[in-house]
């Protein structure tokens, strides 16, 4: 059991705090997140590793997703297989799993319950397809228009676009005729007939039409429909069989009122023909009184797009069935790396703060609560990478935003001056939108990501939004819960006091110091301390778990009679390899050769100064940690793989041998091995967590003292003084 799920009572009951200050204040803040999940017993399969998609991974979402569904009771939703991520690379878009319901409990689907699994074992018609969609042309009342129907795919394809004319809503419908007496072909591929269809061979003949801009979900009641001329409709709605199935594919309708009046002609449809169908294609569009979750497949990850909920209790409800669904199928939210050490899955678990729909969002309502929170960030680096994964630094998935662009801190101060509560939202996606984005100027990886605040060039993403991407997944309900809890506090405190002091040009100060644990610690502290004097008051100790899985113990002796050695894992911002850029694929190459470690010596106070830390044949600087303490950092060569940079040839220092010495005398030390103690890999993954812990108990000995020699002062650098570089020794 994890600190937080020891002290939950104490948590729960801050967590009431925080909330009756938010409603009082007004705040209305909505909490979503993107919560990611591994298989226990399948680790070794690409699947979970790298692989974006699986056969395994597909199913489990099928199972999560139906789980979901009933254990959220979720009132009639619909349920579909849409669309998901495509990035270059990718044959095909990856699915997407999912739910979507009415805030107001109305049923969303009127017909017999759906899965998205749904299939019959008993024969249908070779002909069902046709049979479905002639019947709902009925139940549409459509002009008699023959549909294109393609037997090679066994589907129908029936034109179907929703218009106003006049303040007057209608369907219209057409036919498609292929120019010249050809043939009309769809575009091959394995994805679904409605994300193939041959439109550029219809010509460039388009319906001039009005988009329905009501936003009453029952308001969109049809007049006649309209018989459109032939291929002027470029969006049209499939039919298909596929095997014992038949799938009706919904196109990508603007309008949502529209779109749910389509919806429940499918399901009287299916019901008329009492044909079970199976839903896929492209969801609702986002609306304010509809809501929505997604289960899709991530390199290595199953991922949760988690609807919002917009207080603590039902955040709590929300994220502790959540964990306990996923673990009832065999999912869980750590894994073990090859050498033993237990990690995060590796997703992430971004954030989402907003409001119940776009115009009552807090950001929106309150700019100078945006500039709070990424001034407040920027000025304790601990809150950047205290909770964020281990791959951390410019080209990482979440950067913050002082790395790699140090200018942008002058641009964003500019940017802040100009801040104020009357400014409309495409104001602050002017000022903001470019200068939170990586060093590609890529705004979708950055620590506060803008793309769904509101983006001017995106409307159908302007939902009043901010994601926060640099947290990782927490193992349990309770540390996620405690993260959350965490930034709804510093929202209720900046809400009432904002954070207006000028950025921190950390510099080079920033990786030197602010990636050891010590510093981290420390730095939250006066995190905790500002919360504590703002009202709401976390007992470190509730953290505690969190961060020892953080910067795992790599192991730890006594020394002598009264001296004790730790070893730490630390953070290193491992670059993105830059040869693997332009080479597609679903996940980018790292180099993780290096690896950075603390070491922490505790002596007698009286004797402290005295101490010398010996690395590998070189003398180390280190750094007093309170009156008994010492604190030195290493960096070092620890592996080297094909494909890394080309400083990188740098032969493996391993193992670090550390030696420590009160003046000249020898006090003992210890040797640790990164990977496997023979110098070699691992090549499976541990199989128990007894296996692992054997891992790390095994690539940590103790060793016996040794005698004095004039050891050389490792060289040091200006830019990086409190990190110990192996890579600058000589000899």
């Amino acid at each position: 059991m994890g600190s937080a799920a020891k002290h939950w009572t104490a948590i729960a009951a801050l967590g009431d705090r925080v909330e009756a200050a938010l409603q009082a204040s007004g705040v209305e803040l909505w909490m979503g997140g993107e919560p990611t999940f591994v298989a226990a017993n399948q680790l070794e399969d690409l699947q979970w590793r790298t692989a974006a998609l699986g056969a395994e991974k597909y199913q489990l979402g099928l199972s999560l997703l139906d789980r979901l569904v009933t254990a959220f009771q979720l009132p009639q939703p619909l349920l579909l297989e849409g669309t998901g991520k495509w990035y270059p690379g990718e044959l095909a878009p990856r699915w997407a799993l999912g739910a979507y319901w009415r805030r107001d409990g109305q049923p969303l689907w009127r017909g017999e319950p759906l899965t998205v699994s749904t299939a019959t074992t008993a024969a249908i018609a070779t002909d069902a397809a046709q049979q479905f969609v002639q019947t709902l042309q009925q139940v549409l009342q459509l002009p008699v228009v023959e549909p294109w129907i393609v037997p090679a795919e066994s589907a129908v394809v029936l034109p179907l676009l929703p218009i106003r004319r006049a303040d007057q809503p209608a369907w219209a419908t057409c036919a498609w005729i292929a120019p010249e007496s050809a043939n009309l072909v769809p575009l091959e591929g394995e994805t679904p007939l409605g994300l193939r269809l041959p439109l550029q061979q219809l010509g460039d003949i388009d319906l001039p039409y009005e988009p329905d801009d009501s936003t009453d979900l029952d308001s969109w009641q049809p007049g006649p429909a309209i018989l459109a001329p032939p291929n002027s409709l470029k969006l049209a709605l499939v039919v298909r069989q596929v095997e014992q199935q038949l799938r009706v594919f919904l196109p990508p309708l603007i309008s949502v009122p529209a779109y749910l009046q389509l919806v429940q002609a499918i399901a009287k449809t299916s019901d008329i023909l009492q044909q079970p169908i199976r839903l896929e294609g492209y969801p609702p569009s986002r609306h304010p009184e509809l809501l929505g979750l997604q289960v899709t497949p991530d390199p290595g990850v199953l991922e949760v797009n988690i609807h919002p909920v917009g207080d603590w209790r039902s955040l709590v409800a929300q994220t502790q069935c959540l964990y306990q669904e996923a673990q009832s199928l065999g999912l869980t939210a750590q894994r073990f790396q090859f050498n033993g050490l237990l990690t995060d899955t590796g997703g992430g678990a971004h954030i989402t703060l907003g409001g119940r729909s776009p115009q009552t969002s807090p950001l929106l309502r309150r700019p100078d609560l945006l500039q709070s929170l990424i001034s407040y960030w920027q000025h304790h680096p601990s809150l950047s990478y205290g909770f964020a994964g281990w791959f951390i630094g410019p080209t990482c998935q979440a950067p913050r935003v002082d790395e790699g662009r140090p200018e942008i801190l002058y641009e964003l101060e500019l940017a802040f001056e100009q801040l104020r509560a009357d400014l409309n939202p495409a104001a602050i996606d002017a000022l903001l939108g470019h200068l939170l984005a990586d060093v590609s100027g890529n705004t979708h990886r950055a620590e506060f990501c803008l793309d769904k605040l509101w983006p001017s060039r995106i409307p159908t993403q302007q939902w009043g939004v901010l994601e926060l991407r640099a947290f990782a997944m927490p193992p349990d309900a309770a540390e996620r819960l405690l993260q959350l809890l965490l930034v709804r506090a510093l929202v209720a405190w900046f809400w009432r006091s904002p954070f207006q002091a000028p950025l921190r040009r950390w510099g080079t100060e920033l990786h030197d110091r602010f990636l050891s644990p010590a510093a981290i610690q420390a730095d939250f502290q006066s995190v905790l301390a500002d919360l504590n004097r703002a009202g709401f008051v976390f007992n470190p100790a509730w953290f505690a778990s969190h961060f020892a899985d953080r910067f795992p113990t790599l192991g730890c002796c006594s020394i002598a009679s009264d001296w004790s050695l730790e070893l730490r894992h630390s953070l290193e911002p491992w670059p993105v390899l830059a040869e693997d850029v332009n080479q597609g694929g679903t996940s980018r190459g790292v180099d993780a050769s290096l690896e950075r470690l603390q070491i922490r010596v505790q002596g007698p106070a009286d004797r402290l100064r005295s101490l010398r830390i010996i690395c590998n044949g070189w003398q180390i600087a280190w750094q007093p940690a309170g009156l008994d303490q010492a604190i030195a950092i290493v960096r070092f060569q620890a592996r080297q793989r094909p494909g890394t940079l080309p400083l990188a040839t740098i032969a493996p220092q391993i193992p670090l041998e550390i030696q420590l010495f009160e003046g000249q005398q020898g006090l003992g030390g210890c040797c640790y091995w990164p990977e496997a103690p023979d110098g070699g890999f691992y090549e499976q993954l541990p199989t128990s967590t007894a296996e692992a812990a054997q891992r790390c108990r095994d690539r940590f000995q103790p060793m016996a003292a040794i005698a004095w020699q004039r050891w050389p002062i490792l060289p040091s650098s200006k830019e990086f003084p409190e990190t110990a570089d192996l890579r600058r020794s000589r000899g």
